[in-house]
């Protein structure tokens, strides 16, 4: 591929460059703890840019969001698989476009083709901090359908714009929100009276909740707790979230404000009873989000 006269300066203007190259139908470069990644927006690939990303990577992936992966029903799988679909005869810029259009369908695809497709999480980078993650979002930043084309990076690529995964995620928490405010309370508790406020998360439709005593601000004591029925509900021995739960809201209410927010998790009700707690990388950002709204930095 021959760059063009943008593309021979390296450009390092983060999240808005790289998505303005993805919109223009360019290859950018994406680090992470991962390692590092070529991406372009699916819908824009053409033949000359699905060879660029095959002589500097392995195969040639395609990262889509569950949603769409549900939608065409094809086999994605994690990056790596040797699962692999096509469009009819077609290229790989073919079958990537086809994967990146709304109106394609299951029976449009064939298995095996040139194209590994791969699920990303539903919160992108937010969720998990992953190269593929962070292609879909980029290429939603852009203005294009959120499915990217990828490869995992083994040769060199200079003169291309470039992000890092820590930007994208950056990016997306200043801009975006995860949950709104819907429901407010008053909530009498063995330690003292609180204000439970309900929050709707926007992402998934679950529930998360606030618990506020008196008036908090900046240096109020502030703790998360991510819910865990076994422990929260029934007292389970294997762990120790209800003494956590208690010990925070005595040290709210000894202290006489702050704040105690409580996050809901994704899993059935059976499996949170029957597993450990897997921190699913939104708790952070969900509970960040709660406090901004309530006026109190964490």
């Amino acid at each position: 591929m021959t760059l063009s006269p943008a593309r021979e300066v390296v450009a390092a203007g983060g999240v808005t460059d790289a998505a303005a190259a993805l919109a223009r139908g360019e290859v950018v470069l994406v680090a992470g703890e991962e390692g590092a990644a070529l991406v372009a927006a699916a819908e824009l690939v053409t033949g000359e840019t699905a060879r660029f990303l095959a002589a500097h990577g392995g195969p040639v992936g395609c990262a889509l969001p569950g949603r769409w992966v549900d939608r065409l029903r094809i086999p994605a799988m994690v990056p790596g698989s040797d699962v692999h679909v096509g469009v009819g005869h077609g290229s790989p810029a073919r079958t990537l476009r086809a994967l990146a259009d709304p109106a394609t369908r299951r029976e449009d695809f064939r298995v095996p083709g040139p194209v590994f497709p791969t699920r990303t999480r539903e919160l992108g980078v937010l969720e998990r901090p992953g190269l593929a993650e962070a292609a879909v979002d980029l290429a939603r930043i852009a203005g294009c359908e959120p499915v990217a084309a990828f490869v995992e990076l083994d040769a060199a690529a200079d003169g291309l714009p470039w992000v890092s995964v820590t930007e994208v995620a950056a990016y997306r928490r200043a801009r975006e929100r995860l949950v709104e405010r819907a429901a407010d309370a008053r909530l009498p508790l063995a330690h003292g009276g609180f204000r439970a406020l309900g929050y709707r998360d926007l992402v998934d439709g679950g529930e998360h909740v606030a618990l506020v005593h008196g008036e908090p601000g900046r240096g109020s004591v502030v703790r998360v707790h991510m819910e865990c029925p076994a422990g929260d509900a029934f007292g389970a021995r294997h762990c120790g979230c209800a003494q956590a739960v208690r010990d925070s809201l005595d040290e709210i209410t000894r202290a006489g404000s702050g704040v105690l927010v409580y996050v809901r998790g994704r899993r059935s009700l059976w499996s949170a009873l029957t597993g450990h707690r897997v921190p699913d990388g939104r708790t952070d950002h969900v509970a960040a989000q709660i406090l901004r709204d309530l006026g109190v930095d964490d």
